[in-house]
């Protein structure tokens, strides 16, 4: 999964490609390379409405802490 949001992204299919790697994080929240490459594809006002897809776990709030700090 984590490929094909790779494979979304380089063909420009952007909204298909962030909801993949919302998906594998659902899966997989530990996988760091998906959460970077969700951050590259959203900007600082779409982070409040995808911040209800994620399931509850601790590494949501490193990828925000990460977010917030690269872009501002």
């Amino acid at each position: 999964m984590y490929l094909y949001g790779i494979v979304l992204k380089e063909s420009q299919r952007l909204n298909e490609a962030r909801k993949i790697f919302i998906d594998v994080l659902n899966l997989f929240p530990c996988f760091w390379s998906a959460w970077l490459e969700l951050s590259r594809l959203i900007q600082a006002e779409d982070i409040k409405s995808i911040i209800y897809e994620f399931k509850d776990h601790w590494m949501k709030n490193f990828f925000f802490s990460s977010f917030y700090l690269e872009k501002y």
